[in-house]
């Protein structure tokens, strides 16, 4: 046993100067290609699960640049893997000795956007903040230009109050970011979402079809991101839908507005009939949204789970609490009462949802064994 961890402390040295040696060929933190180029020494040595060497050197006395870069790589890692609450955690131990860099205020709007996503939605506001003071610190670095336009997006889809001034700043850095990367799908869906934040669907549409035909699917974060394009998608035709619906019934209420009452009531079935479109339009976007959210944690649960009876258990538990989920929510809905037989089959799934919340708690732990 002590040979055993003789021999894991060489190889974690081993691996430390490895890591030492590639950090001092990355151009300067100044540099706009910095954040890319270190990205790619990230994935490329698979730093993403070395996470313990890159803190073990970032609590040394190392060179300065290099501690940099391992927090940095720290904070690429904890991204990647959407692990927002770790991604706080090392900002809050680490991030104060690295203040006077300028890609600190990128760090820091990353750090509120992600307090903002667990639910404190005011640091939103202070992330674009900090994000604005990146790009004007660094006013050639589209990735930091990227970076602002996402946070917009996100903080509307968050129901954040947003200024349209600032909307149209972030599609002006994206048109920047786009001329020099017009084949790089993430930065196009951007745009895309923030077209259909102005209401410009047709554009948005256009935009996010464009992403998903540009996606390459040649890694397990390219199914990911394809699954949250056709999302998006799906979403913009929804609101561009309900858009259309709504102008429909404006002009019916004008039309109608003067006519006798008999006839106001044929307006008020047409209404009814149209509200219940909309109403499935609902119903279709939260089924989508359930299957790509399945596909994203089935696709997750496999990167990062080795026990195969586990990720099978996990699987089959997700995927019945999301059929069961959307069954309640189609209880919920006025047209689907009227429907007997859409009861009856609601009532089949939900069964089928607890067998195989059930089936899945027992594989899970090993109960009953798969392989």
């Amino acid at each position: 046993m002590i040979l055993n961890r003789i021999k894991n402390i060489n190889n974690m040295n081993t691996t430390k100067k490895e890591i030492k040696k590639i950090f001092q060929n990355l151009p300067s933190d100044t540099c706009d290609s910095y954040t890319t180029r270190l990205k790619e020494i990230v994935i490329e040595n698979d730093l993403l699960n070395k996470k313990e060497i890159l803190i073990s050197i970032l609590s040394s006395n190392e060179n300065r640049n290099i501690k940099f870069a391992c927090f940095y790589s720290i904070l690429i890692s904890c991204r990647q893997h959407e692990d927002y609450s770790s991604y706080v955690k090392y900002v809050d131990n680490h991030g104060d000795q690295f203040k006077d860099i300028k890609l600190y205020n990128i760090i820091k709007s990353t750090y509120h956007r992600n307090k903002g996503i667990l639910g404190e939605k005011d640091e939103i506001h202070i992330a674009i903040l900090f994000a604005k003071k990146a790009c004007d610190s660094l006013p050639s670095n589209l990735a930091v230009k990227h970076h602002f336009a996402e946070l917009i997006t996100l903080a509307i889809e968050e129901d954040v109050i947003v200024n349209a001034s600032l909307i149209d700043t972030a599609i002006e850095y994206l048109q920047e970011v786009i001329s020099e990367y017009n084949t790089h799908a993430k930065y196009i869906c951007t745009r895309g979402r923030l077209y259909a934040a102005k209401g410009e669907y047709q554009k948005a549409i256009s935009d996010i079809k464009k992403a998903i035909d540009l996606e390459k699917v040649n890694k397990t974060d390219s199914l990911i991101r394809l699954g949250r394009y056709n999302y998006y998608l799906l979403d913009v035709k929804l609101m561009s839908k309900i858009e259309e619906v709504d102008k429909k019934m404006l002009s019916i209420d004008t039309t109608f507005a003067n006519l006798e009452e008999q006839t106001m009531s044929s307006s008020s079935k047409l209404k009814k009939d149209l509200d219940s479109l909309k109403t499935r339009y609902l119903e279709y976007l939260i089924f989508f949204s359930s299957i790509i959210a399945f596909i994203i944690a089935t696709v997750n649960v496999v990167i990062r789970l080795d026990d195969f009876n586990k990720s099978a258990g996990i699987i089959l538990m997700f995927g019945g609490a999301l059929s069961l989920i959307f069954c309640i929510f189609r209880t919920l809905l006025p047209y689907a009462l009227k429907d007997k037989y859409g009861i009856f089959r609601t009532i089949i799934t939900m069964l089928i949802s607890l067998l195989l919340l059930g089936i899945g708690y027992l594989v899970g732990n090993n109960l009953i064994k798969i392989i």
